[in-house]
């Protein structure tokens, strides 16, 4: 299980940030769930810090002690409405939201293609390169066989 360090914007307010270290990927999803409903998302530069040896029974158990008394004793109905019920996997690996690597990477200046364009590039030839096709040696390919076949050519 990946263990992870995250800003938490309580309440998804930039200005009342905080670090936890530590965390695993169900925490982080955890963490979404309860800072959620401001203006901005609830987790920032989030960062893998490294691995822990801990089985889905027991990381289930700590967040349940941790998150106990989350809203008045609603803990343990959250890391079931979240996490699902008992026995389900819980995430080993925290991916953040499409939208923010979606931003990274697209380039929102660069004007849309027109559907003639796009049909012309499709219409466009692709050179596809054949595989080229190897005899197999009388014999099998034993070590030998294919040392001989190879030598003869």
């Amino acid at each position: 299980m990946k263990l992870y360090s995250a800003k938490v914007r309580l309440a998804g307010n930039i200005l009342n940030e905080v670090w936890v270290t530590n965390v695993t990927a169900a925490e982080l999803h955890l963490l979404v769930r309860i800072h959620s409903g401001g203006d901005n998302f609830p987790l920032a530069e989030v960062n893998e810090t490294g691995s822990v040896a801990r089985t889905d029974r027991k990381e289930r158990s700590r967040l349940t002690q941790k998150y106990l008394d989350w809203n008045l004793g609603n803990g343990a109905k959250l890391i079931r409405e979240v996490l699902g019920a008992d026995g389900v996997a819980l995430p080993q690996y925290y991916a953040p939201p499409v939208s923010e690597e979606i931003e990274d990477e697209y380039d929102f200046d660069q004007p849309e293609k027109t559907e003639e364009e796009v049909i012309e590039d499709l219409a466009k030839p692709v050179s596809v390169i054949a595989p080229r096709r190897t005899r197999v040696p009388r014999g099998g390919l034993a070590a030998e066989n294919v040392t001989k076949h190879a030598e003869a050519e």
